[in-house]
């Protein structure tokens, strides 16, 4: 089943634009099957707090499932959430410079070499961790819809189910902007994840 990525809209019907396969083949085998359960206090004193950050993200429908994909350390962050149920998966980026990391030379030989390999394979193609989030992203702060349609009813079903949970969250929000607020957010392992920890 194809996934979407979501754009979700004040007035009228979320719209929908389908992942390239790139991208798609890229959550099916290399971040699904590292989903791990993420309970409820988890994602209260984690993940709750990225959106009072200025980390890029998008949302991606999978048929009963919305994936959060998030630019984060260490490269890509991954929420899956349901209704009733959330997991979530991180791979490290391919840049070992990624969130200014200190790299070896190796490390960055390697990289260049691997993105010209990308290159030369898929161009003009971005890979997968940039493109998750970018190319909704992108589209959504230029308001450039032409490539989008209107969500199903089963789609917009889904969507708003999950949105109204996720909105539902995030009332637990810190409302008065003080530092002491996110304590606790910046003592999740969410905020302390470090590249070397994934693969």
């Amino acid at each position: 089943m194809t996934m979407y990525h979501i754009a979700v809209r004040l007035s009228g019907p979320p719209l929908v634009k389908p992942l390239r396969p790139l991208y798609e083949r890229y959550l099916r085998e290399q971040v699904i099957p590292r989903f791990q359960p993420l309970s409820l206090d988890q994602y209260l004193s984690g993940p709750n707090g990225i959106p009072a950050t200025l980390a890029r993200f998008s949302y991606v429908l999978d048929n009963e499932a919305v994936n959060w994909c998030i630019e984060w350390e260490p490269g890509l962050l991954v929420i899956n959430v349901t209704p009733h149920a959330m997991q979530w998966a991180a791979r490290r980026s391919p840049n070992p410079q990624f969130g200014d990391r200190s790299a070896t030379g190796a490390e960055i030989q390697r990289y260049e070499a691997w993105g010209e390999a990308w290159e030369n394979e898929h161009y003009p193609v971005p890979p997968p961790q940039h493109g998750l989030i970018f190319d909704a992203w992108d589209d959504m702060i230029e308001e450039s819809f032409s490539e989008w349609q209107s969500a199903s009813e089963a789609q917009t079903r889904v969507i708003r189910r999950v949105f109204g949970r996720l909105d539902k969250l995030a009332e637990e929000l810190p409302k008065d902007g003080s530092d002491s607020a996110y304590e606790e957010y910046h003592r999740s392992k969410f905020w302390n994840m470090r590249w070397e920890d994934f693969d």
